[in-house]
Formats: C-alpha cells, sequence, structure tokens
C-alpha cells in the first residue's frame, strides 16, 4: 500500500453527512443549493436525524457523483456555508 488512495471511478454512490443547528429552514436551503449544483437529472436523497438532546441536526444525504467536478462544487458549498459545523 502506498498511502495514496486509489481515485473515485464514476459514477459512484457518495455519502455525505452535514452537522448543523437545529433550523429546518437553514436545513432546506443548504439541500437546496447542493441539489441545484448537482449535474442535471441528479437527485439527493436527504435523511434527518436530531441529536439526543436535540442541539444538533445531521443531514445525511446521498447521490450518485457522475464526475469530480460535480464533487468539488458540493464540496465548495460545504465548505463555505457557516451554518455547517462539521462535514464527513
Amino acid at each position: 500500500m502506498t498511502g495514496t488512495p486509489e481515485p473515485l471511478q464514476y459514477p459512484t454512490a457518495f455519502p455525505i453527512k452535514l452537522f448543523l443547528k437545529p433550523d429546518p429552514a437553514a436545513e432546506a436551503e443548504i439541500v437546496a443549493l447542493l441539489q441545484a449544483a448537482l449535474d442535471a437529472g441528479n437527485q439527493l436523497e436527504a435523511a434527518r436525524k436530531l441529536s439526543s438532546k436535540g442541539g444538533y441536526a445531521c443531514l445525511s444525504l446521498t447521490y450518485t457523483a457522475q464526475n469530480e467536478a460535480e464533487v468539488a462544487r458540493l464540496r465548495q458549498i460545504i465548505t463555505s456555508d457557516p451554518r455547517v459545523i462539521l462535514s464527513i
């Protein structure tokens, strides 16, 4: 093993988890921004789960990544949004 990860083979299922303060309007806006950045015909599947004390929301998003440019567009939106506390 060289320590260099293998490049992704497209298309591929691509999961994203976003953690943020619970705010249904902000969550919907973030999902809409991400959906708009996908290649034509691609769809996000989203699920929401609150932390045990309700202080945080986790958005589990899945889509089929078509290419690295699409992944990069989503990464840019996620990393530039101050409402996102953590993404994996």
